[in-house]
């Protein structure tokens, strides 16, 4: 409602019932199959190739990097990719799955003392807190994932059902995304706050106000 409080609607007509149920799934056997094989099929071209991640990742830098210059100009757009580039060489992605699992495992303290020491960790605490955690929800909790798929896998440390392999797929793909959503977040995050201080804000709300755009931005 208008004023934050939230009002919870319960419907006791049964056709309204089964209209948001879409219970009509269950008699249109034969649609529901083809469905599957077809989002079968395509993932496999996605979900379950291991090289489209890293090329999707890729993929996104540049197109983001168009779009970006597109919109500021083609300097950004190559600060952009400079900056995935960096993230990458700089072992960027290897600290963004470390931050998920200490995320994951709420690990806050020891979250705080490599953000005290390293910058990009300092982003990525940053972007959490402003509310970036929701982009990427999955994220930052594959290391959780990954800890529940190794209690189910056990000593044998073979996969045998779908969903224990598609834990490790989606664990695969989350670290570039993560990866990609931080150096864009950083990127942005510097933009607007050069922009913010040449209209006179403080510094304090020249980078508020920096990073609650660049999060909204990536």
């Amino acid at each position: 409602q208008p004023d934050g409080s939230i009002k919870i609607v319960e419907l006791h007509d049964p056709k309204q019932r089964e209209a948001l149920r879409r219970s009509y799934r269950m008699t249109q056997p034969l649609i529901e199959y083809a469905n599957m094989a077809t989002s079968a099929l395509g993932q496999m071209h996605t979900r379950y190739n291991p090289s489209f991640a890293p090329m999707n990742f890729v993929r996104d830098a540049l197109t983001n990097a168009f779009t970006l210059g597109a919109e500021l100009g083609p300097e950004k757009a190559g600060k952009l990719i400079t900056a995935v580039a960096s993230d990458v060489a700089g072992g960027g992605m290897v600290k963004s799955m470390k931050f998920a699992a200490l995320y994951a495992n709420g690990k806050f303290d020891e979250i705080d003392r490599l953000a005290a020491k390293d910058q990009y960790y300092q982003d990525l605490k940053d972007y959490v807190a402003m509310g970036g955690k929701v982009s990427y929800l999955q994220g930052v909790a594959a290391k959780g994932a990954l800890d529940e798929l190794i209690k189910e896998v056990g000593r044998s440390g073979v996969l045998k059902r779908k969903d224990q392999i598609d834990k490790v797929v989606d664990i695969w793909n989350d670290m570039f995304e993560l990866s990609s959503r931080a150096a864009t977040y950083r990127v942005m995050r510097d933009e607007f706050l050069a922009e913010n201080k040449k209209e006179g804000m403080s510094d304090a709300d020249a980078l508020a106000d920096a990073q609650s755009h660049a999060v909204e931005y990536a």
